[in-house]
């Protein structure tokens, strides 16, 4: 995946409400997911993945409908922050150190 800045784990935080409050936590997982698949793509084929783009997690999370404006002033969205981050902390977690991401 390529390198994610702030706006990205923003963009990808305000897709997570398209899911319903249990689901959330695998559409963080899914779209990070896309994202390092889509990656992957564009570096073997040099052109973005059709439907997941370039390889960003802000490409990926503006393929997707958002629900709600970010707004790091807004607790809810916070919340869906922190599982977003959460999201790409177990990504980029070495093999075998596995943690449950929380129900949101």
């Amino acid at each position: 995946m390529r390198r994610v800045l702030i706006g990205d784990l923003m963009a990808a935080a305000a897709v997570l409400p398209s899911a319903p409050r249990g689901q959330r936590a695998q559409l963080a997982q899914k779209i990070v997911t896309e994202a390092d698949a889509a990656h992957r793509y564009f570096k073997r084929f040099g052109r973005p993945h059709l439907l997941w783009g370039d390889g960003s997690l802000l490409t990926r999370a503006l393929a997707s409908p958002r629900r709600i404006a970010p707004d790091l002033a807004d607790s809810d969205f916070l919340h869906l922050f922190a599982l977003m981050t959460l999201a790409l902390a177990h990504h980029k977690s070495p093999q075998g150190r596995d943690f449950n991401l929380p129900v949101l």
